[in-house]
């Protein structure tokens, strides 16, 4: 969290943590796709 803050990421505000969110949930998404071409 500090080093959020020292990059000037304020997650303070709600527009923070979604846009955290969605990037996470895309990064899920990717990964799960490469477990899934690993298991063929």
């Amino acid at each position: 969290m500090e080093q959020l803050k020292k990059a000037g990421v304020d997650l303070s505000k709600p527009e923070a943590i979604l846009a955290v969110i969605n990037q996470l949930d895309k990064l899920v998404d990717q990964l799960a796709i490469e477990i899934e071409k690993l298991e063929k």
